[in-house]
């Protein structure tokens, strides 16, 4: 273990062990503990890491194996291996390609799933975007959930002013407005390029990004049909509900669309109501 005690900076890079307290930045590449509580700018995991008490950190990042004994509080936090955190996770910033456990809660501005997400409590954010899958065992609470499923995914409930389920599998989404954006930032720079050489360059954005959108929809619906998931719950409650692939007990919204292959036992709904035929609605009735 090389350590600056002036900079306040540590890499373990073969088997150590760290004392609790505040650094700038702490690394574990090789087996790593850290005991006590640990307060960092930063915090990356390569090879495998205990922590036994609390970490607060600006900028976690693990790709390797990691477990976290208290509470885990960051900035950003992005997950590429394994974390595992006995209490709970708070942070701005959450994105998981490997795979998260937490016994407790976790408390987001903006979580994104890419991979696997396991928790004995609620998750609530502002966004919750999965791509990947997810077993919470109570709430799971955003102004807007968006999810194309893949495998199982279950919560006890789902509640959000926009909720988006989609049984598509991977799906692939295309923000048309940054698609236009980039197009139109090549076009300028094309240009001002063509003018230093002596010559006009013209390019069309518009039907670029009409063209990279449209492949993006192809593209789309060919990733989602590799596999199709479904989710599981109690109770799905918001104002606009977009339902595909899903089980539940009971769900309850303003406008409410049940896509394709869903099971509801009561549907409640305020403003409107849709059903595809291979959907079963055993109940419906209006708020």
């Amino acid at each position: 273990m090389n350590r600056d005690n002036e900079s306040r900076k540590v890499n373990i890079s073969g088997t150590g062990q760290l004392a609790g307290g505040e650094y700038e930045s702490v690394t574990v590449a090789g087996s790593g503990t850290v005991t006590g509580d640990l307060i960092a700018d930063e915090v990356i995991v390569t090879g495998s890491g205990r922590f036994s008490g609390s970490v607060t950190v600006e900028e976690m990042r693990s790709s390797g194996s990691c477990k976290i004994e208290g509470e885990l509080h960051a900035t950003n936090l992005v997950v590429w291996g394994s974390l595992e955190v006995r209490e709970d996770v708070v942070a701005e910033l959450i994105k998981i390609y490997g795979s998260l456990s937490a016994r407790e809660d976790v408390r987001s501005d903006k979580t994104f799933l890419a991979g696997s997400c396991s928790l004995g409590g609620s998750l609530e954010a502002e966004e919750f975007i999965s791509r990947g899958t997810f077993d919470i065992s109570d709430l799971l609470t955003a102004d807007l959930v968006k999810a194309w499923l893949v495998g199982d995914n279950s919560a006890g409930e789902i509640g959000g002013r926009e909720v988006i389920i989609s049984a598509s599998g991977l799906g692939f989404d295309v923000d048309e407005d940054m698609v236009r954006q980039g197009a139109e930032n090549v076009d300028s720079a094309l240009k001002n390029f063509g003018k230093g050489l002596g010559f006009d360059v013209e390019l069309d954005s518009e039907k670029i990004s009409r063209e990279v959108s449209r492949l993006g929809g192809k593209l789309g619906s060919f990733v989602s049909s590799w596999e199709t998931g479904n989710l599981s719950a109690r109770l799905i409650e918001g104002d606009d509900l977009r339902l595909g692939g899903v089980r539940a007990e009971t769900v309850r919204g303003g406008r409410v669309d049940i896509e394709e292959n869903c099971k509801v036992q009561l549907v409640e709904y305020r403003d409107s109501l849709d059903v595809a035929g291979s959907s079963e609605v055993s109940e419906r009735g209006r708020l």
